[in-house]
């Protein structure tokens, strides 16, 4: 009785750990649409600080997790008052970093494979371009809604997001503070399907021999952004 016992509790961690290795990432899903016409705004811009703005992207599979982020070229932010009307950020893909491999070799393999035509294709495509068409409040339609740390959601964004040339609209909740003379946008972890982009590499949506040699196809996104002072 006590083999069989321990024989269970044996099986019964092993599959919940193979279940916790197998999650995807957490965060709410963003369905890509077909892109929206962007009208260009003729209110205030402030220019986006890159040094303290940051895009972060988490990637998963059965055996664990990566990492990194993408730096931010350049951006622009419009406001009528309290009131995005506009913005564009452009996304340094071709100088993407991977944060969680600290062994010099594993990691440059890993972000030359990103770089590579199995995902970004970075000699082709270096860059990928966020640019909003639309930004409403939430809490007044609709309940607010309360991320981790108690971070309440004020906004809900959308816009065109360029990846290989290929642009599809996504929208995605946020808060947003104002002040004077900028604005802070910050977004907890969202996810967006990376096979709408032509991002294939590993997807059991796409390939059905992978068995468990497979990347989960969404892909973690945080974001905080800062335009102005």
């Amino acid at each position: 009785m006590k083999t069989k016992t321990l024989k269970f509790l044996a099986l019964t961690i092993i599959t919940v750990s193979l279940a916790q290795a197998c999650k995807s990432p957490e965060g709410d899903r963003s369905e890509a649409r077909d892109a929206q016409e962007v009208k260009e705004s003729k209110d205030d811009a402030l220019t986006v600080n890159t040094d303290k703005s940051s895009v972060k992207w988490l990637g998963t599979k059965p055996t664990g997790e990566h990492y990194g982020f993408v730096p931010i070229i350049k951006g622009k932010v419009n406001r009528n008052k309290n009131v995005i009307t506009g913005g564009r950020f452009s996304l340094d893909v071709a100088n993407l970093t991977v944060e969680d491999l600290k062994d010099p070799d594993e990691n440059q393999k890993l972000t030359g494979h990103l770089k590579s035509s199995d995902f970004f294709n970075t000699d082709t495509f270096p860059t990928i371009t966020f640019h909003i068409t639309e930004v409403k409040e939430v809490g007044k339609e609709e309940p607010g809604e309360e991320a981790k740390g108690g971070l309440k959601m004020t906004h809900e964004v959308s816009g065109n997001l360029t990846i290989k040339d290929i642009s599809k609209n996504i929208s995605f909740k946020a808060n947003i503070m104002f002040d004077d003379d900028k604005i802070e946008l910050v977004a907890p972890q969202f996810l967006i399907d990376r096979t709408n982009w032509n991002i294939n590499y590993g997807s059991r949506s796409v390939f059905d021999n992978l068995r468990d040699n497979f990347i989960h196809d969404d892909i973690g996104i945080t974001l905080r952004i800062l335009a102005g002072q």
